[in-house]
């Protein structure tokens, strides 16, 4: 099973830029990270759904996803994560990011 961090590289009413880093790669062999994740949704709410791609970061066990205009409501977003090797896919789980607005301190 993979294991992996978020961080959020950019979070405000315009997108949501974040990273997927992987934290136990499968062996010394460079890997790709891809996926993909829909939503937003949210309970009781009818909403539009997007498909966004999760892209490879060169040269890191990491994916980038940019969701356009995220919005103010914990929304989620539903997809599957998913380990790449020499053009093979190695892993694949089911996730669901949540985005929820920072609070003021």
């Amino acid at each position: 099973m993979m294991h992996y961090r978020v961080e959020v590289l950019r979070y405000d009413t315009s997108e949501a830029l974040l990273r997927i880093i992987v934290e136990s790669p499968v062996d010394d062999e460079p890997i790709e990270v891809r996926g993909q994740v829909h939503g937003p949704h949210l309970d009781g709410v009818q909403t539009v759904e997007i498909a966004y791609p999760i892209l490879p970061v060169p040269g890191m066990p990491a994916g980038q996803l940019w969701i356009s205009e995220p919005l103010a409501s914990p929304y989620r977003y539903r997809g599957t994560l998913a380990l790449y090797q020499a053009g093979e896919l190695r892993e694949e789980q089911a996730w669901v990011l949540e985005l929820r607005p920072r609070t003021a301190q």
